[in-house]
């Protein structure tokens, strides 16, 4: 499975798979004062998707027949990734409540 649907970028840097600032620090990396994480969408999904290709990578190399991934990314998977399958759930309406 790659990035769930419901994960936002602010969830990803929460868990430290985007890292902050905060967290570079903490482990002795500082980058430029004027540097910080994107604010914008479009590059918010950019580094999403780097990071689906990257974990789709890894599982297919270790050997799965099946990548489990966001309709959001499914068109990048599909592209770099023709010999696997690729399933993509439903998406929940907007007015479902979440986690339902």
């Amino acid at each position: 499975m790659t990035v769930l649907t419901s994960l936002k970028f602010e969830n990803l840097v929460e868990l430290g798979i985007i890292p902050d600032r905060k967290f570079l620090n903490e482990i002795g990396i500082f980058p430029p004062e004027d540097w910080k994480l994107p604010e914008d969408g479009d590059t918010q999904q950019g580094i999403i998707n780097e990071i689906v290709l990257r974990w789709a990578n890894i599982a297919i190399k270790s050997g799965v027949d099946i990548v489990l991934s966001s309709p959001l990314e499914l068109s990048i998977l599909v592209e770099k990734f023709n010999n696997v399958g690729l399933i993509s759930p439903g998406i929940r309406p907007p007015w479902s409540p979440p986690d339902h």
